[in-house]
């Protein structure tokens, strides 16, 4: 059977260029083709070749409603304190934008990392090491503090007016924002941006001369050297909760990118000097020809997505009438002088259940 193909979300239309990718990484059903924990040697190859990777029954569905339940719960207790209701699953009219916690425009819950025992459980789920682990070719990992995501449905929506009739609408205005593709990390510089971390030493200073101060192109001993002194294989990573198909909003990226990171930081040096010195956070330029090369990347409930920190990637609109949940996680070297700890125990939310 054919994969499904859906358009592409930079430009809502299958381009020449990513339509063959579509059909070398999508399975029958229009999923991205998923591995088991267990078959290292399929997942690394897929990943080495596209840059990301998905891994299939991370979680149990019990462990991704718990998971969804916290997300309700995380949403309730941190609504706009202007709003005098209360936002629940089943009150569609409680979920504008303005009731929500912040960054819902970007489909994330506010700007605290996610507490609830069963997040703390998931990043401690050993399928997710172990694949990290094998990926990053180290055993002293640690897995960050980071988000729950998630996207409204914005098609087909049943609102219960107060007059107890019912009306199916449509809410566009509710769709996060689209294209915002990006890294985590300086081309630059390699400082790179893990929630829950505070990131110590003077790594955009040490690798300064690598990347464009002298103006000369990379040599692949110098890659080499930086690759090995940076730690490897740096990887992100969302769990998806619930299903997410082309339609639904989700991550997108542009697939095998890595070997051209470099390249890119050297032909774009005015960038670096005009805007992001100091940034973690770089945004693609509107106008790069990448973006005719972003791909969606659809899962099934209970999957892991892990990509490269080189890979370019966002997520993108919800256009659908089903929710889209997710939570975030990043693996990092266990390297104290590296990382410290951004949130102690003691301010932490369910802090009795934080692992020593």
């Amino acid at each position: 059977m054919e994969p499904s193909i859906q358009a592409n979300p930079a430009s809502d239309v299958i381009t020449a260029l990513t339509a063959p990718i579509l059909r070398q990484i999508r399975d029958e059903d229009g999923f991205t083709k998923s591995f088991t924990s267990d078959q290292t040697i399929e997942y690394t190859e897929f990943f080495r070749r596209w840059g990301f990777v998905v891994i299939r029954n991370v979680l149990t569905p019990e462990q991704c409603q718990a998971t969804i339940d916290e997300i309700w719960q995380e949403i309730a207790a941190n609504k706009n304190p202007l709003y005098n209701g209360d936002v629940t699953r089943d009150n569609p009219s409680s979920w504008d934008t303005a009731n929500l916690p912040r960054m819902a425009n970007l489909g994330l819950v506010g700007t605290f990392p996610c507490c609830g025992p069963q997040a703390w459980s998931n990043r401690q789920n050993p399928h997710i090491y172990d694949v990290a682990r094998t990926l990053m070719r180290r055993d002293d990992l640690w897995i960050n503090f980071d988000r729950y995501g998630f996207m409204r449905p914005t098609k087909q929506i049943l609102f219960k007016r107060e007059d107890g009739n019912e009306e199916i609408m449509d809410k566009d205005d509710w769709k996060t924002v689209n294209g915002w593709l990006h890294w985590d990390i300086s081309p630059w510089t390699f400082k790179q941006s893990v929630m829950g971390f505070k990131n110590e030493g003077d790594y955009d200073s040490k690798y300064e001369d690598f990347n464009g101060v002298k103006g000369h192109q990379l040599s692949e001993e110098e890659k080499d050297i930086l690759e090995k002194e940076y730690g490897g294989v740096r990887l992100q990573g969302l769990i998806a909760l619930a299903d997410s198909r082309d339609q639904d909003g989700g991550f997108c990226t542009v697939p095998n990118f890595a070997p051209e990171f470099f390249q890119w930081a050297l032909d774009h040096y005015e960038l670096y000097e005009s805007s992001f010195k100091t940034s973690n956070f770089v945004p693609v330029p509107k106008t790069d020809q990448m973006r005719h090369r972003v791909v969606k990347v659809p899962v099934r409930a209970g999957s892991l997505i892990f990509w490269g920190n080189k890979q370019p990637h966002a997520n993108y609109p919800n256009d659908s009438d089903r929710f889209r949940y997710v939570q975030y996680l990043t693996p990092v070297p266990a390297n104290p002088g590296r990382w410290q700890r951004q949130y102690p125990a003691d301010v932490l939310p369910m802090k009795d259940f934080v692992p020593s």
